[in-house]
Formats: structure tokens, C-alpha cells, sequence
């Protein structure tokens, strides 16, 4: 007897322990749309609710997912999950929105008069069901409210104006307006404003999204920009002023006096500099270099032209033409700047120039069998140029007078440009370079 009383104890106290774990989870209101609202074709709802854990705590990853079920008359209208990654305590509350439903859309179709919106919880071992589901009453019109969208602001915002000027070899990054409810009725969120954007004679038609709702007489910010949008309309090539414009349409809008907004622009030639060529297009240092292109300083001193980040000095200048002359190590791509405006704004070369060397300053300047290309050493490097059809990878060997290797790599040697190998480590003296089986001595 006494051992059937033990059993009876343990079995009562595994029951209780079980109802005790039971998962019940319901839903205890709805919050939108609420009693009595009206709801629109063509203007979405958010649909949000509050729903309560009427059983035990369920622990964050929790293996059951809960899920948010919407229903209007009846038919499913929505259903979104609660993220478990968060634990949900016994007895606790949570209010939660989810995905916005145009009831214009539903099927099938609704007529203008009295909708049941139901929302209801669903759980795996849910114990009591009477608690899942609270319902609300709406009206559906199929005819909007009244509103008034307006646009009350337009500016491009990147790159910024000077003034309201921009040059030629800019581009459009990103066009900001501000929207304002100029109605007599909030703007819920959810739904959507189709925007046209004009830039000079190009249309785009652009959709903004409403993540929050617009109260009456309140404003949002918005943009288009090209990080978001990469087709995003550019300036117009013809110099002279421009307008950016931007349009709203907006669902019931019966005022479209102030539904456009537009900012008016100029266009101006560039005033970057550019390099459309340069002559010769090989010389040795303190030779000179023509440098044709347009945007250049007619004062030689405000001309910066650097070979490769070698600045060179500049002996004359027109806007059109530049002489320098040719600095040490000069081989690699020209630039040119010039400061328009307290902006300083740079040009380069399409091609590079290259460097044949300094008979001042070099040691030694040898042709390899004149069949390879020339090599020859200055400031610590030496300096390999590959004639034209023996570019490639090729084999560099530098070796001292005691025949030990100091260097020996393989380098993708480029036709007419100069490969660069640094020896400031190694010691004066007399070595021995071989490139791809071509030999020849320097002086360092």
C-alpha cells in the first residue's frame, strides 16, 4: 500500500510538472486597425496587435515558433513569426506589427461596408485555444479620403553646388526633397508615393515607400541617390541653367497645384585640367616634355606636374600647353593640378611616359647586346626598360664581383616602361646583371 501511495505521488507530480511546461500563448487585442476604423483600396494597413504568454517562460532559442495569423472574414489575409532568438517571459505582453495588407487586393474581392479583422496565435502544444484570437470590426470604402501630398523642397545634394553651379565632368549622386501631408488626413505607413524626378529634359519615375506614417501638416525628408538607384538621371551635357524637379502622386490627392517642386541649376564648362598628349614621349632627365591639354594655368609657378609623384619644374605655361622639364626617375603616368577656386583639381595622362635615364647622375647606362632593352642604375635602383616584343616574365639576376647573388627574382617586365629594383641595401661597387641570359656590368 505504502509503495502504491509512492507511485500515485510520482505520477500526480510528473502531471502537474507537465501542465506546468505547457506552451500557451495568445493573442489579447488589436491595436490596427482598430474598432471601428476605416480602411482603404489601394492605401495598406499595418496591422498590429498585442499578444500575451499565458503559459511558462519560454527561454530564448526556443525550439516552438509562434506565429501571427491574419484573417479578414475569415480568409487568410497575412502571416508573419515571432523571432525566438529572444526569450518570452510568463505573463508578459508584446505589442507587434506586421506586414502591411491592402485590403483593395484581397480575394476575393471586398464590397464598401463591414469587414471582421481577426488576429490569432498559433504555437506547436499550445494547451488553451479560447485565448488565441481577438477581432476587430472595420469599414471598407473603396473609394480613397481626401488627401494632399505635397513636394515643399528639391536640392541636389551631392556633389554640392557652388552657388548654383556645377561643372561638365560632374555627375549626379543624390537629389533630396522633403514631403509634406498637406491634407486633412494623417498618411498611414506602409504605403507607397510615386515620385517623378526631372533633371533638364530627363524624366525618371521613382517609388518612395513610407516606412512611418505622415501626420496632417508634418513633413519627411527623403532622397534618390546613385548608391541606391545606379541608372539615377545625370546633368545634362548642354552648359547653360537647368531645372531639377521633383513630382508626388499620391493616392486621393485633389490638390496637384503644389505636387511639383523644382530648383533651378547652371551649367558650366570644366575647369579640370586634362592631358590629351604629351612629346616626346621618352627623354633622359633635364630634357624637356610638351604637354598638350586644356584647363592649364597660364602662370607656370601655379602648374603642379609630377611624373609618377616626381614633381617637375614647369618653364612655361598656356591654358593649352605646358613645357617641363623631366625629373629624375621620372618614368609613369603625368598629372597636372591646378587650384580653381581654392579647389585644387587634377588631371593625368592616358599613357605613361618613360624615362630613358640620367646621363648627370647615372653611372652606368648599357644596351643588353642591343637585343633585349636597357638597363642602367641611379638613386639606388636599378632599372630595367624592355625594348618592344620582350616584355613578359622574365628572370633578374643581379651578382657582385665575388659572384655572390644579391638578387634574383622573376618580374612581368612591361614594353616600354620602366621595372624598378631597389639596391639600397647592397654596397658601392661593380655588379653584374642578367636579364632572361642578357648581361651587363653597373657602377654603384
Amino acid at each position: 500500500m505504502k509503495k502504491l501511495n509512492s507511485l500515485i505521488i510520482i505520477l500526480l507530480t510528473f502531471a502537474a510538472f507537465n501542465v506546468s511546461a505547457q506552451n500557451d500563448v495568445g493573442c489579447t487585442a488589436v491595436n490596427t486597425p482598430a474598432q471601428g476604423d476605416t480602411v482603404y483600396a489601394g492605401i495598406p494597413v499595418q496591422p498590429n496587435y498585442t499578444r500575451k504568454n499565458f503559459g511558462t517562460a519560454l527561454p530564448a532559442n526556443h525550439p516552438d515558433q509562434i506565429s501571427m495569423n491574419v484573417t479578414v472574414n475569415g480568409i487568410a489575409a497575412g502571416t508573419f513569426n515571432r523571432n525566438m532568438a529572444s526569450a518570452f517571459a510568463s505573463g508578459a505582453d508584446e505589442t507587434i506589427s506586421g506586414q502591411p495588407i491592402d485590403f483593395g487586393t484581397l480575394t476575393p474581392a471586398l464590397t464598401d461596408g463591414n469587414q471582421k479583422v481577426c488576429i490569432f496565435t498559433t504555437m506547436p502544444n499550445d494547451s488553451d485555444n479560447k485565448n488565441d484570437t481577438s477581432c476587430v470590426t472595420v469599414y471598407y470604402s473603396t473609394t480613397p479620403p481626401p488627401s494632399d501630398v505635397a513636394v515643399i523642397a528639391c536640392t541636389v545634394t551631392d556633389p554640392v553646388p557652388v552657388g548654383t553651379d556645377f561643372e561638365a565632368d560632374q555627375q549626379l549622386q543624390a537629389v533630396t526633397f522633403t514631403l509634406q501631408n498637406a491634407g486633412t488626413t494623417d498618411i498611414p505607413a506602409g504605403g507607397s508615393v510615386t515620385m517623378t524626378l526631372d533633371v533638364g529634359a530627363g524624366t525618371q519615375n521613382l517609388t518612395l515607400n513610407l516606412q512611418a506614417g505622415i501626420a496632417v501638416g508634418a513633413t519627411t525628408n527623403a532622397s534618390a541617390s546613385r548608391a541606391q538607384i545606379a541608372a539615377l538621371l545625370d546633368f545634362p551635357t548642354t552648359l547653360g541653367n537647368f531645372d531639377v524637379c521633383m513630382t508626388a502622386a499620391y493616392i486621393g490627392d485633389n490638390n496637384s497645384a503644389n505636387d511639383k517642386f523644382c530648383t533651378t541649376y547652371n551649367l558650366l564648362a570644366s575647369t579640370t585640367p586634362s592631358i590629351t598628349s604629351f612629346s616626346p614621349s621618352s627623354a633622359k632627365c633635364k630634357e624637356t616634355v610638351t604637354i598638350s591639354g586644356t584647363n592649364f594655368d597660364p602662370t607656370p609657378a601655379n602648374n603642379t606636374v609630377k611624373f609618377r609623384g616626381v614633381a617637375a619644374t614647369v618653364i612655361t605655361a598656356t591654358a593649352t600647353t605646358l613645357t617641363v622639364e623631366v625629373p629624375e626617375t621620372a618614368n609613369g603616368f603625368i598629372s597636372v593640378e591646378v587650384t580653381v577656386g581654392g579647389t585644387v583639381k587634377k588631371g593625368e595622362s592616358a599613357t605613361a611616359f618613360v624615362y630613358d635615364g640620367c646621363d648627370a647622375s647615372a653611372t652606368a647606362i648599357n644596351e643588353i647586346n642591343n637585343k633585349f632593352g636597357k638597363v642602367f642604375y641611379v638613386n639606388n635602383g636599378l632599372n630595367i626598360v624592355a625594348n618592344t616584343g620582350q616584355a613578359g616574365a622574365k628572370k633578374i639576376q643581379v651578382v657582385n664581383m665575388t659572384g655572390q647573388i644579391i638578387f634574383q627574382e622573376v618580374r612581368d617586365l612591361q614594353e616600354n616602361s620602366v621595372e624598378i629594383i631597389d639596391l639600397s641595401f647592397s654596397p658601392s661597387g661593380m655588379y653584374v646583371v642578367n636579364v632572361d641570359g642578357y648581361s651587363s656590368t653597373f657602377v654603384k
